[in-house]
C-alpha cells in the first residue's frame, strides 16, 4: 500500500512553544484537500500498534461510509505517565 504522505507542522520546536494536537489537527484539515489521517498522542505507540493496521482499518470503513473517524485509545499504567491529566469523550450521532 503505497499514498502520497504530506506532513504538516505547526513549527513547534520545544514542549513550550507547542500549539496541541487539537489546534495542529485543524492545521492539517485546513491544509488538505482529501482525507487526514492524525496520530496525536505521548503514549500511543507501544509494541502492540500497528500503523499498518489502523490505516486498513480507515480504508475498510471508508468504503463503507464516506464520513469516517477513527479514535484509538490505550490504556497507561499510572507509573508510565508521572502527571496525567485529561479525558476521552465520543458523542455519536447516528
Amino acid at each position: 500500500m503505497k499514498k502520497p504522505v504530506s506532513i504538516v507542522s505547526d513549527g513547534s520546536t520545544t514542549n513550550e512553544n507547542r500549539s496541541g494536537a487539537v489546534a495542529c489537527m485543524n492545521l492539517g484539515v485546513t491544509n488538505s484537500s482529501g482525507d487526514a489521517f492524525f496520530i496525536a498522542g505521548d503514549t500511543l505507540f507501544d509494541k502492540s500498534f500497528n500503523l499498518e493496521e489502523m490505516i486498513k482499518k480507515f480504508i475498510k470503513l471508508k468504503a463503507e461510509n464516506s464520513f469516517v473517524s477513527l479514535i484509538v485509545s490505550a490504556p497507561v499504567r499510572d507509573d508510565d505517565v508521572s502527571k496525567c491529566n485529561g479525558y476521552f469523550e465520543l458523542s455519536f450521532v447516528i
